[in-house]
C-alpha cells in the first residue's frame, strides 16, 4: 500500500517537472518573439550576403561616343534625350558606332570591414551599325575600378524580329534586342555564363555553366574605395570595333537593366521595399539598407506614404518605389534631384537612384531614411 503511494508521489513529481520545463520553454519562446520582431522579406533578400545594384543604362557619369551612328532614347517616343543633358538619366537604350565607352559610378555599399567574395555583372548588349546587321561583329570590354575584367565577342547587331520588351513605336528596321551577358569575378578568375537565369543573384545559379574567360580575380580589383567605377565599351584596339547597344529594362529581350551583384562577408545589408518598411518600421529600425528608388520631390505618386516625420519641414523630399514613399533625412537626396530640364522638384521623377542608409524612427514611430546611425 505504502509502495503504491510512493510510486504515485514520484510519478506526480516527474509530471510536475515536465510541465514546468514545457511552460518555461513556451514562456521564453514568446518573450523572444515579442521582443524581436521578424523581418518578413522575400527569401532572395535575406539569404546569402548578396547585394543587387541596378544601374540605369542612362545614368553614366562620363562617356565617349565619337562615331556615328549614335543615340540615346527612353521608352517614350516623344522624349528627346541628349548625351550632354541631365535627361540622359532617363535612357532605356544607348548606342554608338565603332569604338567608345559608357562609364558608371556606383556608391560602394560595403564598409572597410566587409570582405567581397564575388562580383556578378549582368548586361544586355549587342553591336551597332545603321539599322541592324546580323553580320556586324564587335568586342565589348568591361572594366571595374580601372581593371579590365573581360573582353566579350558579340557577332551581331540583332534585329529582324521585335524584342520582347521593345516598345511598339520603335521601328522594326532598327536594333531590337541584345545578347544577355552574365559575368562573375571570383577568387580564381573571371567567368562567363553560357545562358541567362532570373536567379542570377543567388549564391549558386542552377542549370548554368560558367567558362573561365580571364585570369583577373576579385583580389585584383581595388574594392576599398567609396565608389565602384564600371566602364562598358569598345576599345580602340579591339579585334572587332563594331560599336555598342546597351539595353535597359524597357528595351530588348530581358526586363532587367545593367546590374552589379556583390557577394560579401560582413554586416548584413537588407534590400526591402518601401512598403515593407512602412508596414514593419520597428523591424528595420537602425538597420543598414539599400533601396532602388525614384526621387519623389515634394509629392508621392503611389498610394502608400508615411506622414512627415517629426522635425522635418514641409519642403522635405521623399523617394518612392511601386510600394510606397519614404522621406529622406539630412543630405540623403543632396545632388540626387535632377535639374528642371528633367523635372521640377514638385514633380516625381522616373530616374532610378540607389540609396544606402539607416532606417530611423521619429518619436512617433514614423520611419525615415538617414545617412548614418548618429
Amino acid at each position: 500500500m505504502d509502495s503504491n503511494k510512493n510510486k504515485k508521489i514520484t510519478a506526480g513529481i516527474i509530471l510536475g517537472v515536465i510541465l514546468v520545463v514545457i511552460l518555461g520553454g513556451l514562456f521564453l519562446y514568446f518573450q523572444k518573439n515579442q521582443s524581436s520582431p521578424s523581418v518578413n522579406l522575400p527569401p532572395e533578400q535575406i539569404s546569402q550576403n548578396w547585394i543587387s545594384l541596378p544601374i540605369p543604362v542612362g545614368a553614366f557619369s562620363s562617356y565617349e561616343a565619337p562615331n556615328q551612328p549614335q543615340g540615346i532614347i527612353d521608352a517614350k517616343e516623344e522624349d528627346k534625350l541628349s548625351f550632354d543633358k541631365n535627361n540622359h538619366y532617363l535612357a532605356q537604350l544607348v548606342w554608338f558606332g565603332k569604338d567608345g565607352f559608357l562609364e558608371y559610378h556606383i556608391q560602394n555599399p560595403l564598409s572597410s570591414k566587409d570582405q567581397p567574395k564575388t562580383l556578378r555583372l549582368f548586361l544586355e548588349a549587342c553591336s551597332e551599325t545603321w539599322g541592324y546587321s546580323l553580320d556586324n561583329k564587335t568586342n565589348i570590354s568591361l572594366y571595374i575600378n580601372g581593371v579590365k575584367i573581360a573582353q566579350h565577342f558579340i557577332p551581331s547587331d540583332f534585329g529582324g524580329r521585335r524584342g520582347k520588351y521593345t516598345p511598339q513605336w520603335w521601328p522594326t528596321a532598327n536594333t531590337q534586342y541584345g545578347e544577355p551577358i552574365l559575368i562573375e569575378v571570383r577568387q580564381d578568375g573571371t567567368y562567363l555564363a553560357n545562358s541567362y537565369s532570373d536567379e542570377w543573384q543567388e549564391d549558386e545559379i542552377p542549370n548554368i555553366n560558367f567558362q573561365k574567360v580571364s585570369s583577373v580575380t576579385i583580389n585584383d580589383i581595388p574594392l576599398n574605395q567609396k565608389t565602384i567605377t564600371l566602364k562598358v565599351g569598345v576599345d580602340k584596339n579591339a579585334p572587332h570595333q563594331g560599336g555598342l547597344n546597351l539595353f535597359g529594362a524597357q528595351f530588348g529581350n530581358y526586363p532587367k537593366t545593367l546590374t552589379l551583384g556583390i557577394e560579401y562577408q560582413g554586416e548584413k545589408i537588407l534590400q526591402p521595399t518601401i512598403g515593407e518598411i512602412i508596414s514593419q518600421p520597428k523591424a528595420f529600425e537602425d538597420k543598414k539598407i539599400i533601396l532602388a528608388v525614384h526621387p519623389g520631390g515634394w509629392s508621392c505618386p503611389v498610394s502608400e506614404s508615411t506622414v512627415i516625420p517629426e522635425g522635418f519641414s514641409r519642403s522635405a523630399m521623399m523617394v518612392y518605389d511601386n510600394t510606397g514613399c519614404l522621406y529622406g533625412g539630412g543630405d540623403i537626396l543632396v545632388g540626387k534631384i535632377l535639374s528642371p530640364d528633367v523635372h521640377p522638384v514638385n514633380i516625381p521623377g522616373p530616374e532610378t537612384l540607389i540609396e544606402e542608409g539607416i532606417i530611423k524612427l521619429d518619436k512617433n514611430g514614423v520611419p525615415f531614411l538617414s545617412k548614418s546611425s548618429d
